[in-house]
């Protein structure tokens, strides 16, 4: 893969990759590492990777922090940046945190939505099952972050809200590299309008509730595609986020 003015595939999808800003160098870098291009605890040197994606050393330095700052890349004293193993306790460990935290962002959004915003889930929601009806597995990962930004973007604690979003693109990466099934699509849509049944009944507790079994229950499916699909089988797929 290199940068300049040609297109690329990544996960499936053609990238314009005239774009030399960091943004696209770490979408890239990341997945080489989740399609093991780049290997778990492979030394990343910043010269190499200039070639390789055949960038200069500035971008190359700020997409690994961005990495870094996800948790797929570590940076040791003296030895350099090396990849993060990418294995199935990392990401339970991912899902374990997100159970404890988007409970609590869905909780507080029971009382504090705003005018129009559960209307705003059930139209998104109704959009999410045409496009499981039609396998438009693209589609669905716009509609879930928009189905989950609605529940938790106006939270006042921004913190918090960080801590659930940090690692969408590795998550998705993954979902692209072990894609979902259909029967897992199918589930999603059930939990996400027992999310809206329980906002609309007002129920926090019920709220938090189905909010961590939607989380808990996404974790386990990734975690078990990771298990039945060998690391070394051609990349892509229809997966999606949650």
């Amino acid at each position: 893969m290199v940068l300049g003015m040609r297109l690329e595939f990544v996960d499936e999808q053609v990238v314009e990759t005239s774009q030399t800003d960091y943004s696209r160098l770490r979408d890239l870098i990341r997945s080489d590492i989740v399609n093991d291009r780049l290997k778990g605890g492979s030394r990343l040197k910043i010269r190499d990777l200039a070639a390789r994606y055949s960038t200069s050393a500035i971008p190359v330095r700020e997409a690994l922090q961005q990495l870094q700052g996800e948790g797929i890349v570590n940076f040791i004293a003296n030895r350099g940046a090396r990849v993060r193993v990418i294995d199935t306790d990392f990401v339970s460990d991912i899902y374990e945190i997100r159970g404890l935290v988007e409970p609590f962002l869905g909780k507080w959004f029971v009382r504090h939505h705003r005018e129009g915003e559960l209307e705003r889930l059930i139209a998104i929601q109704k959009e999410y099952d045409a496009a499981v009806e039609t396998g438009e597995w693209q589609k669905l990962r716009s509609l879930n972050r928009e189905f989950h930004g609605v529940c938790y973007n106006n939270h006042y604690n921004a913190e918090a809200v960080q801590i659930a979003y940090k690692h969408n693109d590795l998550i998705n990466a993954l979902a692209d590299r072990f894609p979902r099934s259909r029967a897992r699509a199918m589930r999603v849509c059930s939990e996400h309008w027992a999310i809206i049944d329980a906002i609309r009944t007002q129920d926090e507790a019920q709220t938090a509730l189905v909010v961590e079994n939607h989380v808990r229950n996404s974790g386990q499916h990734l975690i078990e595609r990771m298990k039945a699909t060998p690391r070394l089988a051609p990349a892509g797929g229809d997966g999606n986020k949650r």
